[in-house]
């Protein structure tokens, strides 16, 4: 078996803060992906049973390496997982990997002012980029 480094974000980079809406299969991946790369990733989950696992470093799904680098993201406090987009969530890129009938939900509380996203660069569902 091989090992792959990662490359690790210049800290010049100046988006290091990410919010990834939906951890299924893509969201925590993608996550605990950035968390291990340097990004200060914030997850959100609408299930409470998934975000008790994921607080605890446990994933609802295998994929090799992933519980040993989401324990190491939540150590390094660059990922932590909550039910909604927390008031000082400093995030400025936001990833929203959610199904159609959520994002909608989630779209359209953005329009009412339920969520007030802070600057954020693009969203991205599944491959599409959506420039605000």
């Amino acid at each position: 078996m091989y090992r792959i480094e990662m490359p690790h974000l210049n800290n010049k980079f100046r988006d290091s803060r990410v919010c990834v809406i939906g951890l299924g299969y893509v969201g925590l991946t993608l996550a605990t992906v950035m968390a291990g790369a340097g990004f200060n990733v914030i997850g959100i989950e609408r299930r409470q049973d998934l975000l008790e696992m994921l607080n605890c470093g446990k994933p609802h799904f295998f994929e090799p390496g992933l519980e040993g680098r989401l324990r190491k993201g939540i150590q390094d406090n660059r990922l932590s997982f909550f039910k909604e987009i927390p008031a000082e969530c400093r995030a400025t890129t936001y990833i929203i990997t959610i199904l159609d009938y959520y994002l909608r939900q989630v779209v359209q509380k953005v329009m009412d002012g339920e969520f007030i996203l802070k600057s954020p660069r693009i969203l991205v569902k599944y491959g599409k980029l959506w420039g605000l």
